[in-house]
């Protein structure tokens, strides 16, 4: 035992790396790449290609993540920084879109050297972090190495670590564990060198690209911090609490490159408005779900039917394996956890705040009756997801199950009858309440034939009981009490059975595949639009094949962009009939909307008629040759006579109301490229007038976030153009400054006076370089603070060092 207090740091990250790498062991041997790639071929034109597996739960990593990871390792190697987003939306901030990941520094790292590796580097990271994270709280909270070791294995196994590792929300809560550490440490000893500890991990978990997860955690952290004040003594309640505070504030600090940029784009855009559409109701996994943090696949695996059960589950109508399967924590991690709240109940008063949490945050993710009532009060948290929330559930279960573990292996011989009893009454209610719950559910989705899964999912479930059981029972024997200490085993392997395989790899080749479509798409060299209807060609799978669409995929929209697509295509909609429009799925396009949007490819899914699609359709668009058999599957439509990205107009009309002017844009009246509407008034002498007009514009340069054009024109104009307006744009003349005009309700563009012009649009956000200096500034006052705190401590260890000798 000496031995291993001595050496529980290296034995923890020996023991934690050893079943990380034993859990992504296919992907380390093989190179595959950690991303349910095989779901992107459920969408034309790949749905043709033969499929290995699909994971629909996690299709966001191949059509989120991936894409914006290529999109960032190409700008990083073209010494740029990926500020904005020409691929998607008709342009949007790129920097703003928080789930990106520009600036954490566990995934950038990885995505400079391979995008594809850097998806089970950073999975590594987040696991092994969460386990360390757990571990060393556990440790400050009084365990046993051996116990703490467990603690760590439990969260970094949990249902959200593993069910989530790919996505940014499992980022932010790696870092729920050490916050609460850098608290206690603020508690024990309110200093300032705990406070800049505090704001490092702040800025950590606000980098990792989940603001509504971090929202969580902060007030995970406030809530913890506010019950630990009440127990701390009265002299030093003033230093924990300003200290708590100012390492908040210096972590927002040292964020702000990112926080800043993301606050303009929510500003911007349509993510709080369609938020508040919904209800707090909507945020919850029903109640009768508590029974899979012990049997996780009750409703199916990932592979077998798991994904939607519109009948017995709604959120928009549907809940996912993963949603639901999170609060996954074990059998005996809840028994260990509840001899854990008893311990804490008689002897351990300093876990009480933490399984305060634990109970509150349970009471978020299940929507228990009344609370919902009392949230829905509540400014900002009501408009959140709340079942992210379990991760604070997770990690106090977690905790729980390391005193838990430590109070049944000191037990005294005369009080061991009582775990005995608790495991009889607790083997006996288990599997009373498995019987019942099996025939509830097996009624309430009758229509599905699952007989054969419950039998092995009960089946698999009385194994770890029983094991687990055994274990607890020869505690009665003093000399069989030591193989309580294999209790651990159990756990583990309950853990791995759950989260082994879960989460979809595959080989790099089959991500972005080449397909005969893309050749085509990319024929004409020319920079025009592909537009893709209902879930042809997904929104972002584009960015792969450097080909630019106009819808987009991600949780923010630019609010002027989409409304103006509404205007066109009222249908827009998720999937199916949701009211997100994050992911920007076209039912119809009317001509007025190729034009205004630039776009040249229309591509659409076989049961889909032109006419339907494009009800005034336009004679110039014509069907592309089929040049192979599975074109069948895709149907492409060219536009030959799409407006160019920018062109010059001088026939102006003005509009000052949003709605007056999105009515004149979708009427027949309104003619693309022969009239622009705009918001602000013109300079005089552009005044369409029936004397001969020309212009020549010619796109000189591209890089996302600049144009260079060489424009000519006999008259003054306005420059118009389908790219995104959007603050931060700047416009320069022959290398004087320019304003940039809002034109045709979502466009940017500029005046022009009469002759020839080098014309440049660079994206310069006040946001970006207020944030940076910002961030720069804390860093140096960052590392300036930890060097001027550790010196004198260094001094004083040289010197008591000297003195012993």
């Amino acid at each position: 035992m000496t031995l291993l207090k001595r050496n529980s740091h290296f034995l923890a990250i020996g023991i934690y790396m050893a079943i990380i790498l034993a859990f992504f062991n296919v992907e380390i041997r093989t190179g595959r790449t950690l991303v349910a790639g095989d779901s992107l071929y459920v969408f034309h034109p790949w749905s043709d290609l033969p499929v290995a597996e699909q994971r629909y739960q996690n299709f966001d990593q191949i059509l989120q993540f991936y894409p914006w990871r290529f999109f960032i390792n190409e700008e990083i190697h073209l010494n740029s920084i990926p500020l904005w987003n020409p691929e998607s939306f008709c342009g949007c901030p790129f920097i703003g879109n928080v789930q990106s990941q520009c600036f954490y520094p566990f995934v950038i790292p990885w995505i400079v050297l391979s995008v594809n590796a850097s998806f089970l580097m950073s999975a590594i990271c987040t696991m092994l972090l969460s386990c360390l994270g757990a571990y060393f709280l556990a440790l400050r909270l009084g365990c046993s190495p051996f116990a703490a070791i467990t603690a760590g294995m439990i969260y970094g196994f949990s249902g959200f670590t593993v069910l989530w590792v790919g996505y940014p929300c499992s980022a932010v809560s790696t870092w729920a564990p050490w916050t609460i550490l850098c608290i206690e440490n603020l508690r024990i000893r309110p200093h300032l060198l705990s406070a800049l500890s505090l704001a490092a991990v702040t800025a950590l978990h606000l980098l990792g690209g989940h603001p509504e997860t971090s929202l969580y955690l902060l007030i995970f952290a406030a809530v913890y911090a506010c019950l630990r004040l009440v127990t701390t003594r009265q002299s030093a309640r003033k230093a924990f609490a300003a200290l708590c505070i100012a390492g908040w504030a210096m972590g927002f600090l040292l964020a702000m490159i990112s926080f800043l940029p993301f606050l303009e784009y929510s500003a911007n855009s349509l993510v709080m408005e369609t938020r508040e559409e919904k209800t707090i109701s909507d945020a919850f996994i029903p109640t009768i779900c508590l029974f899979l943090t012990i049997l996780p696949e009750a409703f199916g695996t990932p592979e077998h039917n798991g994904f939607f059960f519109p009948h017995l589950f709604s959120i928009h109508g549907l809940l996912t394996y993963g949603e639901i399967a999170a609060p996954y924590m074990g059998i005996w991690t809840l028994f260990l956890a509840g001899i854990g709240v008893v311990q804490t109940i008689r002897s351990r008063k300093i876990l009480i705040p933490l399984a305060v949490c634990g109970i509150l945050s349970s009471l978020c993710v299940y929507g228990f009756p009344g609370f919902s009532a009392f949230l829905e009060r509540i400014p900002v948290i009501n408009l959140g997801f709340h079942l992210r929330m379990v991760f604070i559930l997770n990690l106090a279960g977690a905790i729980l199950a390391g005193v838990g573990l430590d109070g049944l292996l000191t037990l005294s011989p005369k009080y061991r009858i009582w775990p005995i009893a608790a495991v009889i009454v607790w083997f006996i209610s288990l599997t009373f309440s498995v019987n019942i719950l099996s025939v509830t559910i097996e009624q309430r989705i009758n229509e599905l034939d699952r007989s054969a899964f419950w039998i092995h999912e009960i089946r698999l479930f009385f194994i770890f009981l029983t094991s687990g059981a055994a274990l607890i029972l020869v505690g009665a024997f003093p000399r069989l009490r030591r193989l309580q200490a294999a209790l651990p085993l159990v756990i583990f392997l309950e853990l791995m059975r759950f989260g082994y395989g879960y989460n979809a790899s595959i080989s790099p080749d089959r991500i972005a595949p080449p397909h005969p479509v893309i050749p085509i798409l990319r024929s004409h060299q020319t920079p025009q639009r592909l537009l893709g209807i209902e879930s042809a060609f997904f929104p972002n799978t584009s960015m792969s094949y450097d080909l630019q669409d106009v819808r987009g995929y991600d949780a923010i929209t630019p609010g002027l962009f989409y409304h103006l697509a509404e205007a066109f295509d009222p249908s827009l909609s998720l999937l199916s009939n949701a009211d997100n429009p994050a992911y920007m799925l076209f039912n119809q396009a009317p001509v007025n909307l190729l034009r205004l949007f630039s776009v040249r490819f229309l591509v659409y899914p076989p049961w889909r008629t032109l006419e339907s699609i494009v009800p005034d359709s336009d004679p110039s668009m014509f069907p592309v040759p089929e040049k192979y058999p599975g074109m069948l599957a895709t149907r492409i439509r060219e536009f030959t006579d799409p407006l160019p990205r920018f062109y010059t107009c001088r026939n102006t009309r003005l509009f000052t109301d949003d709605q007056a002017e999105l009515s004149h844009l979708t009427s027949l009246d309104f003619r693309p490229g022969h009239e622009i509407t705009v918001r602000q008034p013109v300079r005089s002498d552009i005044v369409s007038t029936q004397e001969p007009f020309f212009s020549i514009v010619e796109e000189i340069d591209r890089v996302a976030d600049r144009i260079d054009l060489h424009v000519e024109t006999s008259h003054a104009a306005v420059l118009a153009s389908s790219e995104l307006f959007y603050p931060g744009w700047r416009a320069y003349v022959d290398g004087v400054p320019a304003e940039v005009i809002r034109c045709n309700h979502a466009f940017r563009g500029m005046e022009l006076p009469p002759g020839e012009h080098r014309v440049r649009f660079v994206y310069e956000p006040v946001s970006y370089r207020l944030g940076m200096f910002v961030t720069g500034m804390a860093i140096l006052a960052f590392v300036a603070a930890r060097i001027a705190l550790i010196l004198p401590v260094s001094r004083s260890i040289r010197k008591r060092t000297v003195s012993g000798c």
